[in-house]
C-alpha cells in the first residue's frame, strides 16, 4: 500500500479513528479502492478485514458485516 490513510479502524469497535463512522467509512473506502486498484485485490483485502471484524463481533449479524466489508467492493460505478 502507499501512504497511510488516517481513516483506520479502532478495534474492537471497528469505528473509524478519524471520523467515528463505522469502518470502512467513505474516505477509507475511497483510499482502499484507489490503493488496491479495486477489483479482486480490493475484495480479498476486505475479506481479511471481515474475518478480523467477525472475530471481534462473534454475535453480530453476518449479512450486515458482509455488506459493510465486501458488497461495496463489487459495485460498478455509474456512468457519468
Amino acid at each position: 500500500m502507499t501512504a497511510q490513510c488516517e481513516h483506520q479502524p479502532m478495534r474492537p469497535s471497528w469505528d473509524c479513528a478519524a471520523c467515528g463512522q463505522p469502518w470502512p467509512c467513505d474516505p477509507a473506502r475511497e483510499y482502499l479502492a484507489a490503493d488496491t486498484e479495486g477489483g479482486t485485490r480490493l475484495a480479498m483485502l476486505m475479506w481479511t478485514y471481515l474475518e478480523a471484524y467477525c472475530a471481534d463481533h462473534r454475535d453480530g449479524p453476518l449479512d450486515e458485516a458482509f455488506a459493510r466489508f465486501i458488497a461495496w467492493t463489487r459495485q460498478k460505478a455509474l456512468p457519468t
